[in-house]
């Protein structure tokens, strides 16, 4: 490649089998053989590779309207004959061939250049090679402009890990290892809130050992380093996900050229489902539904095939996104100066907020441009009970930032609604989790100020955890056989009676049954098919089964609790929301975060 020619996309293969159809396809009957130690694709006669996939599909749209980038062409590495043909798909089912060149005696050092029309610049564009001689090789190709970039980028990546060493490491291993890479300007910022990593050699990369104040304070202690390198650009990143080094090579590239500012939330591809979307960022309801509170956060693209080639034309509709989460979450360096860092939630709806500072103070967009992702362990099924505690405390904080939730016929039922299922299946620690986040909520912004957060947490984790539980050894026919489900909705009179006698916990033992039931851990369940039981085998979806046993003495104090804290939510609540919103906006400062690190 000469020097007036510059990437923006490199075709890519498949690290993996199993990922390997989001990278190509070939014919059926092929007989293709892939080096992945040289990164070669040797092909016969008549066999056909296509990257009409996720990962070498390329979408102009983010292109045009965000870089001064005019002309594209695809530069290919090849030996043999071929047939190259370029497409592009604009909606389900609309597929127009662009153009089909014949090459003949390819040769390594003389690369074959297809331009790419500008009419065409947008839709989504791939290429399609077939073999004419009686053996090829594809040795590898990239999407290049000849337009010089717009600014030199100089990327901080954050990554904010707790005991994730093998993890972090691999990723490193990944940055590093990476030729394109080794031509940009990137540092790696890993502060470890376990203090267990030992420093890497390599400059590029710095350790910043960090008290565990949780990923909002990891993300933060690595945004004030990121401060002092001179970056124009920071890119947050899980410490457990697995990623396509690419995927940075080609965030730098379009940050190259880009004429304006923008964020960029990388989507997130299921870890254990490989080939399917999670999210291609969010949404927040935010007038959904006024004076309310709820949980009304919608993943877009959620659980989309992209392995099926129909359904990467539904990328090309662009929705609107208020948040980005931060597996891989990207912004130009001076957004910091204008909405500030996270506030310091400790873990979960920190990148929330930072995205939502962002889509409703500045005029930057949020964007989710396909072919920026990361693999990450899905939250579908995670039902810790600690987590409940962070997941109502911070979401009500967002809410009363951005919302006026009313208490008594908005927030209250939720928690109420969030307790009673915890206490009707015996889930004593997830019902304290409930009491405990609204308990805290109402002591008002001076509560993170006074409150070590690491201690707390250890707290949670304690308190979370019931002494009414054990462990059942499972016999995985009879679970899947046995599991009720409780889909029958009652009325307003049987939803009172059993509020009433919480479930059976105020009926005499005489009226109480024995037997074992095996109840599905799903959210949707409000626990009637628990009434007069005094056990209940508690299925999660990993099938495992823990038993658990009603308390009557526990389920009297902790309903007890929960009155008193609604009792104190009705007379503090407005005077409370007030302090949260005025004392917000100076927790997410830098003088804040220096201060809460003990860095002053």
């Amino acid at each position: 490649m000469s020097q007036t020619e510059h990437i923006i996309q490199r075709l890519r293969l498949p690290f993996a089998e199993d990922v390997s159809s989001l990278y190509v396809r070939w014919n059926k009957g092929a007989a293709v053989h892939y080096d992945a130690k040289q990164g070669y694709i040797f092909m016969n006669k008549g066999d056909c590779l296509s990257f009409n996939t996720y990962f070498n599909s390329f979408y102009p749209q983010h292109y045009r309207e965000y870089t001064n980038v005019d002309s594209l062409s695809y530069l290919l590495s090849l030996e043999g004959d071929f047939r190259v043909k370029l497409f592009c798909e604009r909606y389900i089912g609309e597929k127009e061939e662009l153009s089909s060149q014949e090459y003949q005696e390819c040769l390594t050092d003389r690369q074959v250049l297809l331009d790419i029309p500008k009419s065409f610049f947008a839709g989504r564009i791939y290429l399609e090679l077939e073999c004419l001689s009686e053996g090829g090789i594809f040795k590898g190709g990239a999407l290049i402009t000849e337009r010089l970039p717009e600014q030199d980028v100089r990327l901080a990546i954050v990554i904010c890990t707790y005991r994730k060493e093998e993890y972090v490491r691999q990723n490193a291993e990944r940055l590093l290892g990476d030729t394109e890479l080794k031509k940009k300007e990137w540092n790696l910022f890993v502060v470890d809130n376990a203090k267990t990593l030992s420093p890497w050699e390599d400059e590029r990369i710095q350790l910043i050992p960090n008290k565990n104040v949780g990923g909002s304070g990891g993300f933060a202690r690595g945004m004030l380093a990121a401060q002092e390198s001179d970056c124009t650009h920071i890119l947050c990143m899980d410490d457990d996900i697995a990623f396509d080094s690419e995927v940075i090579c080609r965030l730098i590239n379009f940050y190259s050229y880009s004429k304006k500012d923008c964020a960029v939330s990388g989507s997130m591809l299921d870890g254990s489902r490989k080939c399917m979307l999670h999210e291609a960022g969010s949404t927040y309801a935010m007038n959904a539904h006024p004076g309310r509170f709820g949980f009304f956060n919608k993943a877009l693209k959620y659980n989309t095939d992209l392995s099926c080639s129909n359904n990467l034309n539904m990328l090309l509709f662009e929705e609107h996104i208020d948040f980005g989460a931060f597996w891989f979450f990207a912004f130009p360096y001076n957004l910091l100066k204008e909405v500030g860092y996270m506030p310091p939630f400790f873990i979960r709806m920190d990148d929330t907020d930072f995205g939502l500072r962002i889509t409703s103070k500045t005029d930057t967009k949020i964007i989710a441009p396909p072919g920026l992702a990361v693999w990450h362990d899905s939250f579908d099924g995670k039902h810790y009970t600690w987590l409940e505690y962070y997941n109502l405390r911070n979401s009500l904080i967002i809410h009363i930032l951005y919302q006026n939730p009313r208490f008594v016929r908005g927030v209250l039922p939720i928690f109420l609604k969030h307790f009673l299922r915890a206490l009707y299946a015996f889930d004593y620690g997830r019902a304290r989790m409930v009491v405990r986040a609204l308990r805290d909520y109402l002591q008002g912004p001076d509560f993170f100020k006074d409150t070590d957060p690491e201690a707390l947490h250890t707290r949670i984790l304690a308190e979370s955890r019931g002494t009414n539980k054990m462990p059942v050894p499972r016999q995985c026919s009879q679970v899947s056989c046995a599991v009720v489900r409780d889909t029958v909705r009652h009325g307003l009179l049987a939803n009172l009676f059993q509020l009433l006698i919480l479930n059976g916990h105020l009926l005499p033992n005489f009226l109480l049954k024995d037997e074992d039931i095996f109840y599905n851990l799903e959210p949707t369940n409000q626990g009637w098919l628990l009434f007069r039981h005094r056990k209940c085998n508690m299925v999660d979806p990993q099938n495992d089964v823990t038993l658990r046993t009603m308390d009557r003495k526990t389920a009297m104090s902790l309903t007890a609790a929960f009155v008193k804290t609604a009792l104190r939510g009705c007379v503090r609540w407005h005077r409370v929301q007030r302090q949260w919103r005025k004392e917000m906006p100076k927790m997410r400062t830098e003088e804040f975060w220096r201060s809460y690190l003990g860095m002053m």
